[in-house]
């Protein structure tokens, strides 16, 4: 059975994306803040969520560590954590900014990267990132909004 990983399972996105994994018979690790944020609604079996801080890159690492140690592989990474607060420049200060930053470059950074690193040994593996703007996707083998290995 193949095994997908997806940060922020429990948001909106996250859930089409865990719902859509699932029916394509993929097992889930679903990263969420709380336990039982809404993963309950789906089959034990397929769906594990995990309560792991991914804006801690520590936290992130094991969990990507423990992952890799329970089930070997990781055939796709779905990083969708992430926010947008609005502002205009005139209202909108470093802190903010920065904010903004956290939460949608270092989460999916945190567990790009240990991910990224078990591709390369697997030599195969594709880590999608809900942020990319369309006309920076990516060329070759890398399109779509995805960074794919073999």
């Amino acid at each position: 059975m193949k095994t997908v990983i997806v940060t922020g399972s429990a948001g909106n996105l996250g859930q089409a994306v865990v719902k859509k994994f699932i029916k394509d018979g993929y097992r889930v690790i679903g990263t969420v803040t709380h336990k039982g944020d809404k993963g309950k609604n789906f089959s034990e079996e397929l769906f594990e969520e995990v309560v792991v801080d991914v804006s801690d890159e520590n936290d992130a690492r094991n969990f990507v560590e423990e992952v890799i140690k329970k089930y070997g592989n990781i055939d796709t990474a779905v990083l969708t954590v992430g926010g947008f607060a609005t502002g205009t420049i005139a209202e909108t200060g470093t802190a903010g900014i920065f904010t903004q930053y956290k939460l949608n470059f270092e989460t999916a950074y945190n567990v790009a990267q240990p991910v990224f690193k078990q591709m390369l040994q697997q030599k195969k593996g594709r880590i999608l990132f809900n942020r990319l703007p369309a006309r920076n996707r990516c060329k070759e083998k890398q399109r779509n909004g995805c960074l794919r290995i073999g």
